[in-house]
């Protein structure tokens, strides 16, 4: 399956066991395709997301806030902020009292190797979108592009945390069809 894929893109997910480590998560989901994809060498990434105004680096950043706050985007913080809470506060408070990352669902045995990570259904549609994207746009090669897609397509994290900075799946397709 991987031999039409490129190395960023293959290396997204590949790579996405680790980051399922580091949020002490049992199987890959999408986020942890999206954070590897955001986490690759050189940001192949940026150049798109320019256009966005946001690097992959800041994507990442407020990937790991979120999975902290417990799966709360910046979206939803601001959202309880009309209402009154604060939910940094809320989690620093929790963070001083009981230790760092307490909400981060992670298992107590953070730091212990797994030695297979299974894809969830969602991760596996995930990959199967990110083919069709690029059989549907005429391409030979799976590109991180596919996958941005593929994340896009699916509601999710991902395509929330994209659209908070106005990257919708209809308007990135059309740029790509157009390139």
């Amino acid at each position: 399956m991987f031999e039409r894929f490129t190395d960023t893109a293959r290396g997204a997910v590949t790579d996405a066991p680790r980051h399922a480590q580091r949020y002490g998560d049992q199987v890959i989901t999408p986020v942890h395709v999206f954070a590897a994809l955001l986490d690759q060498p050189n940001a192949p990434l940026d150049p798109q997301l320019a256009e966005y105004h946001v690097t992959s680096a800041e994507l990442l950043a407020e990937l790991d806030a979120s999975h902290r706050r417990g799966g709360l985007s910046d979206a939803d913080a601001a959202a309880l902020r009309t209402i009154g809470i604060d939910v940094d506060e809320v989690f620093g408070r929790i963070e001083r009292s009981l230790g760092p990352d307490v909400l981060s669902l992670q298992p107590i045995l953070r730091d212990t190797p797994r030695p297979r990570y299974p894809f969830a259904p969602e991760t596996k549609q995930t990959l199967e979108y990110a083919v069709r994207e690029a059989a549907t746009l005429r391409r030979r090669t799976l590109t991180e592009e596919h996958l941005l897609l593929a994340l896009l397509r699916q509601p999710g994290p991902a395509a929330d945390l994209l659209g908070e900075h106005g990257l919708r799946y209809a308007e990135f397709r059309a740029r790509r069809e157009a390139a």
